[in-house]
């Protein structure tokens, strides 16, 4: 049974990430951690995101846009975030983990859904080291403990005003160095143990979905998507707060 439930999360996270850009362990993280040790859903989600990211970069045969530029500060600093995350992963418990995890998720629906002024938007030449900076600790750290480090990422695309490719291509390229590192970090801290078996028997499944979003990312209505990709992640953060008050 539990098998199955985290198949139909990633089914599902899979499918929101590849059509918006970001969304996999918003959906999965919740589910993976009620279901796995924290180490096990931490590494499970970051393994088969990374399948995502990599499926968006290279398996669309198209030409990607990605703002390099704009991720070269954030991913150097996001390293050791990568650490500090490992060391916050084995100092909590499940439960308040569970919990941290739905809080951060909820807060994050709250910044996206928030209606969106000319004043979200810089000029695409204003740059802030220190916000950049502070923005890669700070997605270090949630890589190695929730997963969830796309919205921050998000938010931060968007306040320099990409577009809708350029965020899902410029997420994807983050996801893909972000995931891989701290998937990485967190096999050398808790063993390979913590990759468990289901997440090979995931990866068809994984890619299953990342099709059903290819298709939605160029025929679905991007509002209404965007409605109920924001539902699923506030249900899915309530349901993380509630399994960690259990």
């Amino acid at each position: 049974m539990s098998l199955l439930i985290v198949g139909l999360a990633s089914f599902v996270a899979a499918a929101i990430q590849s059509t918006s850009g970001f969304g996999f362990a918003l959906i999965a993280g919740p589910v993976f951690f009620a279901v796995l040790e924290p180490q096990e859903a931490v590494a499970s989600v970051l393994a088969l995101a990374s399948v995502v990211t990599v499926a968006v970069l290279v398996g669309e045969g198209r030409s990607t846009e990605i703002r390099r530029r704009d991720l070269a500060i954030p991913l150097v600093l996001a390293v050791p975030g990568l650490g500090l995350g490992v060391l916050l992963l084995r100092a909590v418990d499940k439960g308040p983990l569970q919990i941290a995890v739905g809080v951060a998720v909820i807060a994050a629906v709250a910044l996206i859904a928030r209606p969106q002024t000319s004043h979200d938007y810089r000029p695409d030449g204003d740059r802030s080291p220190a916000l950049d900076s502070g923005l890669g600790v700070t997605v270090g750290v949630l890589t190695t403990t929730t997963g969830v480090n796309g919205p921050p990422l998000l938010l931060w695309l968007l306040a320099k005003g990409a577009t809708p490719v350029e965020v899902r291509d410029t997420l994807a390229l983050a996801f893909v160095a972000l995931n891989l590192a701290g998937l990485l970090t967190v096999v050398v801290a808790g063993g390979i143990g913590v990759l468990g078996v289901e997440v090979a028997l995931l990866v068809p499944v994984t890619l299953a979905g990342w099709l059903v979003g290819r298709v939605g990312f160029s025929r679905l209505d991007s509002e209404r998507f965007r409605s109920l990709n924001l539902s699923l992640a506030a249900a899915a953060g309530v349901a993380s707060v509630v399994a960690g008050s259990l």
